[in-house]
């Protein structure tokens, strides 16, 4: 949110999930996320397709970011005020 991507992403069609479940081959659930027990505000999951959030990151990015795909990173740097 604080990136201003959530409303990107939902303007794109992402959608929001209040639980997830991951279920085996034949149905049955194996695992659920129940959301709905995170924090007032943070009650929902949003999903969209991997190509789509990636796009909307990149796009919606303040001009004070650069991205830089394939780079590798070894550690984060951080300023003395802890930003990185």
């Amino acid at each position: 949110r604080r990136w201003g991507t959530e409303e990107a992403l939902r303007r794109r069609g992402a959608v929001g999930l209040d639980r997830l479940v991951v279920r085996s081959d034949r149905g049955a659930p194996l695992m659920t996320l129940d959301y709905g027990q995170l924090p007032e505000g943070d009650r929902k999951l949003l999903a969209h397709e991997h190509l789509a959030i990636l796009h909307t990151l990149a796009q919606d990015l303040p001009p004070t970011v650069e991205l830089r795909r394939g780079t590798l990173v070894r550690e984060a740097l951080r300023e003395d005020d802890g930003r990185v």
